[in-house]
């Protein structure tokens, strides 16, 4: 599958990216899988089954392999090639650090 371009926004309030008097394009898949991560289910109206709402796993050590395996999942089936996803819990700060390690092919 090919690398997903899009027209390319600001990140802060999602204006137009306009350059040299035309509309920017960019490969948009880390905003994609971000997108899919950080969404809930039922969130996106034409697929009510995809998202993960990590936003549930914050500060819950021991999570991290249930994290792991809805990430490859959801980006499975969204499309993407996942190879072993990493999740880590830093402790001092409750933080999740996630590295989907999925692509396009």
């Amino acid at each position: 599958m090919a690398k997903a371009i899009d027209i390319e926004l600001n990140g802060l309030g999602g204006d137009l990216i306009i350059k040299n008097g035309d509309l920017s394009f960019w490969e948009s898949d880390k905003s994609h899988i971000y997108d899919i991560i950080i969404s809930n289910k039922g969130d996106w109206k034409n697929n009510i089954n995809l998202g993960i709402g990590i936003q549930k796993y914050e500060n819950s050590s021991g999570q991290q392999n249930i994290i792991a395996q809805e990430i490859k999942i959801q980006l499975t089936n969204d499309g993407y090639t996942v190879t072993k996803p990493v999740v880590n819990y830093i402790n001092q700060t409750g933080e999740l650090d996630i590295s989907p390690n999925a692509d396009r092919e």
